[in-house]
């Protein structure tokens, strides 16, 4: 019986590991390495953002693997962690996916793919390799690459309710901007097409999602004139890409007026729709900014601020948000908002609606880029009450306020020296609490406890508290939750992160991107009830203690078992390859784990 316990569990720990192997190979099987991402290139962001272009005709193009690596990490790559993209994203959801039609020929075979970009690569669906018939329009015709931005509002809606809806369109937006200014940077060009039948993309590709815009990418007729970044001394587009942060601590000080008007010079407005663009309104309220009088500024098509009211108003417009603690802290922010008179008549037409929308993020975008570029911090915030910022603007029955960007000074702006990057603490962290939670387990043995002797019950409970904790850290930070190590100690963001973790951290994977999440989130639920366990069993009223041992136990073993999943998805799926040596130790110590408890179960039985 005894014996038939232990095979028992070693068959189960093999077969999980069957299994996984199974559901992972298929998809390696498919899967096509992309390049490696350039993060600094030739052309000054500036220059690409100014001169950013889109053309109603396009030359064809033959896209090369490492272009299309470099146009799809640009659009909504991973810049750290898992959580954090070139694109912003409302608590890092992440709504949307990139889809790329190739049909051309280059150095990647026809067919349908899925971008993956946590590890930056292409699932290969299909080999469907053009649009449907209907959109072969004299735009599309001559061209045979495409990017696809699909997705759903389900995810977002179920956060922040009908106010989802907006944060989706936003990121769509954002990304498009990105794909703009990357194809740009590459000598490229693309124009956006919103307007084809939805559901017939869905049909014809098979996809779950909606798609909502398309990219064709092409050669422009004439090339784009970009300044090189030897030449201007600045960040290239693709290095203030990957630094863009959403900061939300800023520091004392105050920023040059001329740095100011370069964030509002030529490239801030840059609309493809003038027509759209006319309907937004801008302001500025600034406070810290050398030679400009603290109040409420409006920013003018002619690109000129003027005042509207003296004062210090970023206290009241951070009271009239719901998390917006960034605002109070910062030198001025920006307030982006449509008139309501349009957004009337944008109303009655959902497809110009969500376009409106789309453009807003598209500016928004070019601002966050150049305030990196700059070294300057800022955030989106979009959670608010419209009334209550449109009244602390003073144009209660006019605007209908959408964003709100702090602008802030940072370590890298006042020239201090750079600190350790978050992710790479939180990274630290998960590997301290697989040590820990290791080093919990092997204080069980008999020569440890004889010698911690009575310090041994707290020993081993802390431990174990601390590795949960740790573990916790880790999730805050790599899913986008705490963004500073200040929020590490706030209560707020455990509150967000658990919230966080049960929204969307127990879906079931759709494809094996999200199988390292989805295992990293069960070993964090399985850690936190081996630790609520031995609480329970070192309270002295508590009752029934085997039962409570039991469920640790196997806790404990599950556990490591959901880590050593997390650990093999992270180093054969995502190419994390130094993991390997941990993945091994840890498939060692599970075995163990398993036998030392059947073991001890003999032991008590006897």
């Amino acid at each position: 019986m005894k014996k038939t316990k232990l095979i028992t569990l070693s068959v189960l720990l093999i077969i999980t590991s069957g299994l996984l192997i199974a559901t992972v190979w298929p998809s390696l099987q498919r899967d096509v390495n992309l390049p490696k991402p350039a993060l600094v290139g030739k052309y000054a962001a500036d220059s690409v953002i100014e001169h950013q272009r889109i053309a109603d005709e396009l030359m064809p193009k033959n896209v090369t693997l490492a272009e299309i690596s470099q146009i799809l990490w640009g659009m909504q790559g991973i810049t750290r962690g898992s959580g954090f993209r070139t694109a912003p994203s409302a608590s890092a959801i992440s709504p949307l996916e990139l889809y790329v039609v190739h049909g051309g020929a280059s150095d990647l075979e026809t067919g349908f793919y899925k971008y993956l970009p946590e590890r930056n690569g292409l699932e290969r669906i299909s080999t469907q390799a053009a649009l449907p018939g209907d959109l072969g329009a004299q735009l599309l015709s001559n061209l045979n690459t495409f990017v696809i931005i699909a997705g759903s509002y389900d995810q977002t809606v179920q956060s922040y309710g009908d106010r989802g809806y907006l944060y989706v369109d936003l990121e769509i937006g954002h990304i498009v901007d990105n794909a703009i200014l990357q194809l740009n940077a590459l000598n490229s060009i693309t124009t956006p097409v919103y307007d084809f039948s939805q559901s017939g993309l869905q049909q014809h590709f098979g996809i779950a999602e909606t798609p909502f815009v398309i990219l064709p990418l092409g050669n422009p007729t004439t090339p784009i004139q970009l300044e090189r970044v030897e030449a201007t001394g600045n960040k290239s587009f693709e290095e203030a890409l990957s630094r863009r942060r959403s900061t939300r601590d800023y520091l004392e000080g105050s920023i040059p007026s001329a740095d100011i008007a370069e964030l509002f010079g030529p490239s801030f407005n840059n609309s493809f729709s003038r027509d759209i663009s006319q309907k937004l309104v801008f302001h500025l309220v600034a406070e810290h900014i050398d030679g400009v009088e603290p109040g409420l500024y409006h920013f003018t098509n002619e690109s000129s601020l003027v005042l509207q009211r003296s004062g210090y108003l970023l206290d009241d417009l951070k009271g009239a948000t719901i998390s917006g603690a960034a605002i109070g802290r910062g030198q001025a922010a920006l307030v982006i908002s449509m008139k309501q008179t349009d957004l009337a008549l944008l109303a009655e037409d959902s497809f110009l609606y969500r376009k409106a929308i789309h453009e807003i993020g598209l500016i928004t975008q070019n601002f966050l880029i150049k305030c990196s570029e700059l070294g300057l911090g800022t955030v989106t915030i979009g959670g608010f009450e419209p009334l209550e910022v449109a009244r602390v603007l003073g144009q209660t029955d006019e605007i209908e306020p959408v964003y709100i960007l702090p602008i802030g000074i940072t370590p890298e702006y006042a020239g201090d020296k750079p600190g350790v990057e978050l992710t790479n603490i939180g990274t630290l962290l998960g590997f301290a609490a697989f040590a820990l939670f290791v080093l919990v387990y092997f204080s069980t043995l008999k020569a440890i406890r004889g010698y911690l002797r009575k310090k041994y019950g707290p020993f081993h409970m802390y431990l174990g508290l601390i590795s949960t904790i740790f573990m916790i850290m880790h999730y805050l930070i790599m899913h986008g939750q705490a963004e500073t190590m200040l929020d590490l100690f706030h209560p707020v963001s455990y509150i967000n992160g658990l919230v966080h973790l049960f929204q969307f951290g127990f879906r079931m994977p759709l494809g094996m991107p999200d199988g390292g999440h989805f295992s990293a989130n069960l070993a964090i639920l399985a850690m936190s009830a081996t630790t609520i366990m031995g609480i329970l069993m070192s309270l002295k009223r508590v009752k029934k203690k085997r039962v409570l041992l039991k469920i640790h136990n196997s806790a404990l073993v599950l556990a490591m078992l959901f880590m050593i999943a997390h650990i093999f998805l992270n180093s054969i799926v995502f190419g994390s390859n130094p993991n390997l040596f941990l993945l091994i130790n840890a498939i060692i110590f599970e075995v163990y784990l398993v036998i030392r408890i059947a073991s001890d179960k003999r032991k008590r039985r006897l």
